[in-house]
Order: structure tokens, then sequence, then C-alpha cells
């Protein structure tokens, strides 16, 4: 047996880009998921505020005394949509007309809109 003088290969580097915003075609049932990028790209404060350019998800004043915000996903009320933070329930009654004011939109990784029987909004921290 002889040995032979191998041939070194310099390194690779593999980078991956997703659109801001885009509809899962992996998923079995219909997916929006907006990146950290497209939240960072419109955020300004807070969550609700992360929204303005998203059009499934419309964000308006439910009270302007109070600056509460009320939730839309496709024109549903909010009461129709169920929001998870990491898979477990976030904001229920009154938690969601504030609660969309309580996280600044950068601190989250991504968002995913999911069309079942109730619309479903997780977001990842």
């Amino acid at each position: 047996m002889r040995l032979k003088k191998t041939i070194i290969l310099n390194e690779v580097t593999i980078t991956e880009s997703t659109p801001d915003q885009y509809i899962s075609s992996i998923r079995p049932f219909k997916t929006e998921i907006i990146s950290s990028e497209g939240l960072k790209n419109n955020a300004c404060c807070n969550l609700s505020e992360s929204f303005e350019s998203n059009p499934t998800v419309d964000v308006s004043y439910s009270d302007a005394v109070t600056g509460a915000k009320q939730i839309q996903l496709l024109g549903l009320a909010g009461r129709y949509a169920q929001v998870l933070t990491d898979v477990l329930p976030t904001f229920r009654g009154l938690n969601l007309t504030y609660g969309l004011n309580s996280i600044p939109g950068p601190w989250i990784e991504s968002i995913k809109i999911r069309e079942l029987e109730v619309f479903q909004m997780v977001m990842n921290l």
C-alpha cells in the first residue's frame, strides 16, 4: 500500500438569504412568515408598529384616549386570533388589547401567521 498526497480544499462559506416576508410552501396549512429582518425594517418601538407594511395583519386604535390597539388578521377581529409566544398562549382578553405595546418589535426572531380554525400568530423570541 502506498499513500498518495491529498488535495487540500479551501474553506467554503454557505449563506442563506430569505425574504423579509414570505408564505411557507412546506407546511400543510397556509403559513405566512415574517422574519427578523422584516420586523427590523418596520419596527419603531413595539410589536403593533411592526405590522405597518403587512397586508395580513391590521392594527388599529380601539381607544384613542388609552392608546389601546386592536389586531385584525385578514379582517377578522382579535377575538378570533390566538397569539402564542414560543407556542404558549400569550395575550388573552384585555391583555390582547394592551399586550401588543409591551413587546419590542426588534426582540422578536420571527412571526408565523397560520390560518387554521382560528388564526394563530406564533412569535419566537
